[in-house]
């Protein structure tokens, strides 16, 4: 059974260019799980400690007080890692529409798996990227207008990793996501700061990209501290690895490992 969980793993699009001793190490931590149609895999609002990944059926993600569906996911999917990454609620409820084979990957594992794999979180964020689209919206595709009426992801991040902010922004684009982002600064009148405050109130999520300059920074600590004081989704995006005494927030540290590592 665990070579045929090691294939099947080797086929999904996350883990295709895992060497094949990581493979099988993630073999032994993987459960499957052999489900009926209409089986409730999780409810919104539950606490997010597992990641799944689908063998065969078909599993709907959807809002129960909406009857809504969000998305329909089949073989080869995944879901439930942006509870995991942000180590809050589950956003949505997840049901089998059919009988369906899974895999099951827990939250201490998926951490582990992530510190060693870099590489796997970008690939990771395109998915992320997509369903935060699909979480605030339809789901379709974002029009012109609609992108520059709304605003979607709060970026915070020190000047000095512009360059790298700039890709990331522009990784955000392609897949229809808005950002606010402050390139030229700002300038320091008597509203800046009313202009950033609101900027990550009407934002749907705040990124953070992590740097020894971002950490060190006092307007990125308020503007963090804002976000977590609005409520607001926290994403850490690692883009350098922070020193030995760089001050984090508590709700930016307690992600232990889960954030994205973004490598362009």
């Amino acid at each position: 059974m665990a070579e045929t969980i090691h294939d099947t793993l080797k086929k999904i699009a996350l883990f295709s260019e895992l060497p094949d001793d990581m493979i099988a190490q993630l073999a032994g931590k993987v459960e499957e799980r052999n489900l009926p149609a209409g089986e409730i895999l999780f409810h919104e609002g539950d606490e997010g400690d597992t990641l799944f990944f689908i063998l065969s059926g078909v599993v709907e993600i959807y809002h129960a007080k909406e009857g809504k569906v969000l998305d329909r996911l089949s073989e080869g999917d995944y879901f439930g890692e942006m509870a995991l990454v942000e180590e809050k609620p589950r956003s949505a409820s997840a049901r089998t529409s059919q009988e369906t084979s899974l895999l099951r990957l827990c939250r201490p594992d998926f951490k582990e798996l992530l510190e060693k794999n870099p590489g796997l979180a970008m690939k990771m964020a395109n998915v992320i990227s997509a369903r935060l689209r699909t979480f605030m919206g339809t789901g379709q595709p974002v029009s012109a207008a609609q992108q520059e009426s709304t605003i979607k992801v709060f970026i915070s991040y020190s000047r000095r990793d512009k360059e790298f902010v700039q890709k990331f922004h522009n990784a955000l684009s392609t897949v229809g996501i808005n950002t606010w982002v402050d390139w030229e600064n700002i300038p320091l009148t008597a509203d800046w700061w009313n202009e950033i405050r609101l900027g990550i109130e009407n934002a749907d999520a705040f990124a953070f990209v992590i740097s020894p300059d971002s950490l060190n920074s006092d307007v990125c600590r308020r503007e963090v501290q804002t976000a977590v004081d609005n409520h607001k989704r926290l994403i850490p995006i690692l883009h350098k690895e922070p020193q030995k005494g760089d001050p984090m927030h508590d709700k930016i540290s307690s992600h232990n490992g889960a954030c994205l590592a973004w490598r362009f």
